[in-house]
């Protein structure tokens, strides 16, 4: 990545912040009608809105220190630019990044089972994918173990609903040949994408014959074996694993050495993921009333999402540029990246107390029966 390619980043991410920073400030400044009455979940709402704004700055300082390696920052942006953050946002940031809270409970695991050493039951091995068609095979594979197995672990299955989607539509592009550049290599991109996230399920269900999974995924897969989790702490920490850490890397693997000319396919492909994510939101509203009635409310949500998305996208393509820049680094890069990534997903689990009343406000009517859920999202019936 040349100096006008990280200027490029570096601009858009922050335009992207300035955004959500405003949306935020629009939704925290007005009454919501509906929820009149419900005060606590009033708060938690607010709440989730000040920590968007504290994960989309942290993750733009972190894309900051990255495009840092790779072309020195103007002068009057080397320093975390407060403006870009609203007064809440600076304070969800500076709590996130000393990992504390006024509320003792902010970052102290929710009560649950203790785990075990294994999961409670194995998903199957799954083998090597080579094209396409073997990641959707692998996903049918990973869907049909989570009905069958049916509890809160099967809860793996609903990030799995999504991605298989995402890849049909990858797949559809490829065949229909005038959406990507280059098709071979993104069908090289999407069996190299996915066979990460199949890599570290194996990881975490079979560790004796691999190396543990990535901190990042280690945090997304212990979080299933407890019970509390909504849909949406699911499918965020699920997310955030893949696209924080995983994206980066298979960009610069598909790349081949060439990583510059595959930046449109790249903005391409991530278009398709993130209308995947809201058609997940529509989804979810079935098993979610309350997700439903806060869409509804704040129609502002989903498109705070995508700016989030947005700033995670460029953050993906920073992190590939470093790796294909700095190849004796990349170790040691892959490791610090897999640790920020991690401390960002525990904070999807581990919340607030104020935001963890709003999550046990939309849990009291989400369906809780995780072999329906995965079979709606699927699209398989009821």
């Amino acid at each position: 990545m040349n100096g006008d390619g990280v200027q490029a980043v570096r601009g858009d991410t922050e335009a992207a912040l300035r955004e959500l920073c405003g949306l935020v400030d629009a939704a925290l400044d007005e009454s919501t009608p509906g929820l009149d009455g419900l005060a606590e979940v009033a708060a938690g709402l607010k709440a989730v809105y000040t920590a968007a704004v504290g994960a989309a700055e942290l993750t733009r300082v972190r894309t900051e220190d990255i495009l840092a390696t790779l072309a020195p920052a103007p002068e009057e942006t080397a320093a975390v630019d407060a403006s870009l953050l609203t007064e809440r946002g600076a304070w969800t940031l500076e709590r996130m990044r000393r990992r504390e809270s006024v509320e003792p409970s902010a970052v102290a695991p929710k009560p649950g089972p203790a785990l075990s050493a294994l999961p409670a039951a194995k998903l199957p091995y799954l083998e090597q994918a080579r094209t396409i068609d073997d990641v959707i095979a692998r996903f049918d594979q990973i869907i049909d173990w989570a009905i069958e197995f049916g509890t809160s672990l099967g809860g793996l299955g609903y990030f799995a609903t999504v991605y298989r989607r995402a890849t049909v539509a990858i797949r559809e592009k490829i065949r229909a040949g005038d959406y990507f550049d280059d098709n071979a290599r993104m069908a090289r991109f999407d069996v190299i994408f996915a066979q990460r996230y199949f890599d570290a399920l194996n990881a975490y269900f079979h560790p004796r014959d691999y190396q543990a999974p990535s901190h990042v995924w280690q945090w997304s897969f212990d979080g299933h074996e407890h019970d509390a989790p909504i849909l949406l702490q699911h499918m965020l920490t699920a997310v955030n694993s893949h696209v924080n850490l995983d994206l980066g890397i298979a960009a610069m693997l598909a790349a081949e050495g060439n990583l510059a000319s595959l930046e449109d396919d790249f903005d391409r492909i991530n278009m398709l993921l993130a209308d995947e994510v809201s058609i997940f939101l529509d989804t979810a509203g079935q098993l979610s009333p309350r997700v439903t009635v806060l869409r509804r409310l704040v129609p502002c949500q989903d498109r705070a999402l995508n700016l989030l998305l947005r700033v995670f996208r460029n953050l993906a393509w920073s992190f590939a540029n470093q790796l294909d820049a700095h190849t004796k680094r990349r170790p040691d890069d892959i490791a610090v990246h897999d640790a920020w990534a991690g401390v960002l997903g525990s904070y999807y689990l581990h919340t607030t107390e104020t935001i963890d009343r709003l999550v046990r406000w939309i849990a009291d009517k989400e369906s809780r029966d995780v072999a329906y859920n995965v079979r709606v999202l699927a699209g398989r019936g009821n």
